[in-house]
Parts: C-alpha cells; sequence; structure tokens
C-alpha cells in the first residue's frame, strides 16, 4: 500500500516539475520569432529539490508486474480488456470487501489504452487508467437494475462481470446475475467507479443505489495489485471473450 502511495504523491511532484518552464515570445516580428524558456532563481532551486523524487517517479513507472502475450483490446458489448478488466475487479472487491458481490461493470470510457503485448509495466497501468476513482458497492433495486441493463443493450459501451444476458433489437433478453435469473424484487450489490457511481457516462440510475459502501479500494491498484498476484503464481494477463453478451441479429 505504500508503494502505491508513494507512486501517487510522485505522479503529482512530476505534473508540478513539468510546470516549471515558462514560454515567452522574446520578438514580434512572425517572421522571425523565437520562442525561449525563461527560467528565473526559484524555478531552479525547485527543479533541483524535485529532480530526485522525479527520478524516483520514473524508476517506479519503468518496473515490469507482468506479461501479456496478446494485446488486449476494447470492444463494444465486451472484449478482451474489457472482460479481464472488470472480472478482476468484481474478484479484487469481493476480496477487500469480505463479502459476495453480485456483479461489477466498467464503461470503455474508463479504459484509455490497449494492455500492451509483451512486459507491462506500472506506468502502462497508469496509461490505461489514469483516474484516481475509488471502487465503491452499490446496492441496488431491480428497477435501477434494469435500466442498467438498458442502458447497456442500447450503449454497448458497459462490460459486466457476473453477468449475462442476451441483446436482441437494441433490448436485453434472458438477463442472469450471479448464476441465476434476474429477480425484479431482490436488492443487488454492485462494485463500481466512484464516477460512474455519481452519474458519469451517462449511468444516472446508479444515483438510485439505496446504499453506498466505500471498500477503501483505487481502481488501478486493483489492477496493480492482480497483475502483480497473477505473476507471482506464474500467470500471465490473458483476456478472453466468452458468452457473457450474446447479440442476437
Amino acid at each position: 500500500m505504500k508503494s502505491n502511495k508513494l507512486i501517487h504523491i510522485l505522479a503529482l511532484i512530476s505534473i508540478l516539475f513539468s510546470c516549471q518552464k515558462e514560454i515567452v515570445r522574446t520578438s514580434t516580428n512572425v517572421e522571425n520569432s523565437i520562442t525561449s524558456v525563461k527560467v528565473n532563481k526559484t524555478d531552479i532551486a525547485t527543479i533541483k529539490f524535485i529532480e530526485p523524487y522525479k527520478n524516483q517517479l520514473d524508476e517506479e513507472m519503468n518496473k515490469v508486474i507482468g506479461t501479456c502475450p496478446i494485446e488486449l483490446i476494447e470492444e463494444d458489448y465486451q472484449s478482451t480488456l474489457g472482460n479481464f478488466i472488470i472480472d478482476l475487479i468484481l474478484f479484487q472487491s469481493e476480496k477487500t470487501f469480505n463479502k459476495k458481490i453480485d456483479m461489477a461493470v466498467v464503461t470503455n470510457g474508463g479504459l484509455r489504452t490497449p494492455m500492451p503485448e509483451g512486459k507491462v509495466t506500472v506506468g502502462n497501468i497508469f496509461e490505461l487508467m489514469p483516474f484516481n476513482n475509488e471502487i465503491v458497492v452499490l446496492e441496488l433495486q431491480g428497477e435501477a437494475v434494469i435500466k442498467m441493463m438498458h442502458y447497456a443493450a442500447f450503449k454497448g459501451n458497459a462490460v459486466f462481470a457476473g453477468v449475462k444476458y442476451k441483446v436482441k433489437n437494441g433490448q436485453t433478453e434472458d438477463i442472469m446475475i450471479a448464476g441465476e435469473p434476474f429477480d425484479y424484487d431482490r436488492i443487488y450489490t454492485l462494485a463500481v467507479s466512484d464516477y460512474l457511481a455519481t452519474g458519469g457516462d451517462k449511468m444516472y440510475f446508479l444515483k438510485e443505489a439505496t446504499k453506498t459502501h466505500l471498500i477503501g479500494l483505487v481502481f488501478r491498484d486493483a489492477i496493480i495489485n492482480h497483475i502483480k498476484e497473477l505473476t507471482n503464481n506464474g500467470k500471465n494477463i490473458i483476456g478472453n471473450k466468452d458468452d457473457r453478451v450474446v447479440l442476437i441479429n
């Protein structure tokens, strides 16, 4: 956990470091104008102070945490990247929450880059998930869950773990959650980022949650921790498409 906090702090320092230079125009002649860098004594002192931390940040970001035999990419409804990420989010959330969670969801908008083929570094995960979103567990009534499933069928940008369903003519059919047929009268638990939980990506129905549980797990940390666990167990990063979504023509 200390390492993760250190990375977050150093990332902020790196941003500050990158903003120390003031770009000024030294000529009003458009054809012969020269752009130069003006650095005052305060800037120099700041740069010298920050330099060791930036070097430490670079070292952390370049650490290899796993291996991905084939590039994992994003697609509509489900994908090799989306399935890998959301399955691990459900697993890591249950481990942290210490309770069974029915399902988890992520949208394609939250996954900014593919998982690269070959060696995967901490920096790759920061590029994939640049936001410092936390995972929360929501309790949702059946009505809100149905709204979520209709959203998923219509938008095609939501990837689920713990859910199977069919899409026909833009509508959901045969919804299965946690291995059982959907029950409108049941309360379901959902692991999701705090951004989506507050209506991000137009998922306003998630604001209808009857309860919100803060579990103290950052989305990006969950990914990094899971990949490290795979590596420690001699496993690679593998993402597969399966029958969790069936598109009916």
